[in-house]
């Protein structure tokens, strides 16, 4: 997805990779065809979980952290 590609999805060290799953958790609400594991390694599939539990952003950046 160009979007995941101009946040830097593809870099482990972005700062901005909660910002991703969060984003991508909306997408993933809003189309259904949108498949995250297709785009997210195992780690950032974590990230995604907690982003779509609703949890908070310092949550969200547990797991990105590692």
């Amino acid at each position: 997805m160009r979007i995941l590609d101009l946040a830097g999805a593809g870099d482990l060290q972005a700062t901005a990779t909660p910002y991703i799953a969060l984003l991508v958790s909306g997408m993933a609400a809003a189309e259904p065809d949108l498949k995250p594991a297709d785009h997210f390694t195992p780690r950032g599939m974590k990230v995604l979980e907690v982003a779509r539990d609703g949890g908070c952003l310092a949550e969200v950046f547990k797991p990105a952290r590692g």
